[in-house]
C-alpha cells in the first residue's frame, strides 16, 4: 500500500489522519508521514518507501473488506 492507497483507505473508512493515528495507536506525525507522497531515508541511509508498514496496510485492507460485507 502506497501513500495514495493509504489516504484512500482512510477516506473509505471515514477516518481522518488524526483519527487513524489514534485508532492505530501511533503518533499523528507518523500517520502524516505514511500519507506523505514521498519516501524517507533513515539515519543509516536506508530508503523507506511512502505509505504505512505492511502490517498496517493489511489491517486497513481487512477493515475495508469487513465494511463492504456489512449491509
Amino acid at each position: 500500500m502506497n501513500s495514495e492507497e493509504y489516504r484512500a483507505a482512510l477516506t473509505e473508512l471515514g477516518l481522518t489522519q488524526q483519527a487513524a493515528a489514534k485508532f492505530l495507536g501511533v503518533n499523528s506525525v507518523t500517520a502524516r508521514k505514511w500519507a506523505a507522497k514521498k519516501g524517507r531515508v533513515t539515519k543509516a541511509g536506508d530508503a523507506i518507501p511512502p505509505g504505512p508498514p505492511e502490517t498496517v496496510a493489511r489491517y486497513l485492507k481487512h477493515l475495508i473488506a469487513l465494511k463492504r460485507m456489512l449491509p
